[in-house]
């Protein structure tokens, strides 16, 4: 605590409760941001309090695909982006082109697409996909079905290694994650030997296959309180340990590297949620015909999520 100026917090408070509005932040904002708002989380779990809200305005502190996953499944709601311009590069490395490309190749292939993609990519796909809700997802696709995953490939590679279903990933990656070098874990476990490697799914093969635990942010941040271990090697994003201590203060979270800087994430602060607020700027609109498409692979794993609340 204590990343933010008190006056700039209760001016934001002030606003809020003016605009009847909720603050959500996805977990790899900046701290001040975790200070002002309503609720943190992972995507999926970001999604999910935009349905249970009653607040009128929604401000979602997150990339774009984060903005529309939300206009898509309340769109009766003001959804406003702080930073409109605050893109996901791995979201954006999906190319319309190459996609049609896969399923011409794989006629009968199933197109699941992460909760992370765009919503022009939700609108071409069959499913929705959610890490912590992976065999609930895969549960009612035959096993024999080709699957076209994106965007990334090592989360297809995963999810393809862990279920041994026949996965088809589309080339795209996390920038950021890429960052985190085997070497880097080696180099951590020299100097803490005891404390365990907790990795993001978009890391590399490498850098997974000398993880103790591989997942999602809400599974990491599960695994960092439950393992119950005196410190904890994360690979993942640089300021993930504030996440990690807010939720353990009596771990040391100790980054498996620090040139992991999500700098869309990072242009959203303080200031860029008041002005937000104040103006209701940064409005989500997504054309009517793509957002009916879109929202439909969407919904389909908000029931199943909320089937196992």
């Amino acid at each position: 605590m204590g990343f933010i100026d008190r006056n700039l917090a209760d001016r934001i408070e002030r606003v809020k409760e003016r605009q009847k509005a909720v603050v959500l932040a996805h977990n790899f904002v900046n701290p001040e941001v975790h200070e002002i708002a309503d609720f943190t989380g992972s995507s999926l779990q970001l999604c999910m309090k935009a349905i249970q809200t009653d607040a009128d305005v929604i401000i979602v502190c997150g990339v774009r695909f984060m903005g529309e996953n939300i206009k898509l499944l309340v769109p009766q709601k003001t959804v406003l982006l702080p930073e409109r311009d605050a893109e996901c590069p791995m979201a954006d490395m999906v190319s319309g082109k190459e996609l049609q490309t896969l399923k011409n190749k794989y006629p009968n292939a199933l197109v699941l697409a992460s909760i992370k993609t765009n919503a022009r990519e939700k609108a071409r796909s069959h499913l929705c996909y959610a890490e912590t809700l992976r065999n609930d997802i895969l549960r009612d696709i035959p096993p024999e079905r080709e699957i076209i995953f994106l965007p990334d490939k090592y989360t297809g590679l995963r999810l393809s290694e862990v279920t041994a279903r026949n996965i088809i990933s589309y080339p795209g990656f996390c920038p950021v994650h890429m960052r985190i070098l085997p070497e880097d874990i080696v180099e951590k476990k020299r100097k803490h030997p005891h404390a365990p490697v907790a990795s993001h799914s978009h890391c590399s093969k490498a850098v997974t296959d000398l993880s103790d635990f591989t997942g999602d942010t809400e599974e990491l941040l599960n695994f960092a309180f439950e393992s119950g271990a005196d410190e904890i090697i994360y690979a993942t994003e640089r300021d993930f340990g504030y996440r990690i201590k807010s939720l353990n203060p009596e771990c040391n979270p100790i980054p498996a590297s620090f040139l992991t800087v999500c700098t869309s994430m990072k242009r959203i602060n303080a200031g860029s949620v008041l002005r937000s607020l104040e103006s209701l700027s940064g409005v989500v609109e997504l054309d009517s015909e793509l957002a009916n498409r879109a929202s439909l692979p969407l919904s389909k794993i908000l029931k199943v999520k909320a089937g196992k609340a």
